[in-house]
């Protein structure tokens, strides 16, 4: 639906290649902090840079409930 894998949504897994343990979170060596992102519908969002881990993961979260969250419901609705 959009271009978005509505499985991949669901499922919430870590990629292999990520390190931080939390999807769209990772750290900025040269910046020495943490980055949130999360990728919608064909579009990245960058959520901010974090000196704190925990900081970082909750911006990411949020974008989850916010972005995920409605599309998830309609993708339901429009399947039944």
């Amino acid at each position: 639906m959009d271009g978005t894998c509505v499985e991949m949504i669901r499922a919430g897994t870590v990629r292999c290649n990520n390190t931080s343990g939390v999807p769209g979170v990772d750290w900025l060596s040269r910046k020495q902090r943490w980055r949130a992102s999360i990728c919608f519908k064909g579009t990245r969002y960058y959520l901010g840079s974090y000196k704190e881990f925990e900081d970082a993961a909750k911006a990411r979260k949020r974008a989850e409930e916010e972005l995920y969250q409605p599309f998830l419901a309609e993708y339901a609705q429009a399947a039944n």
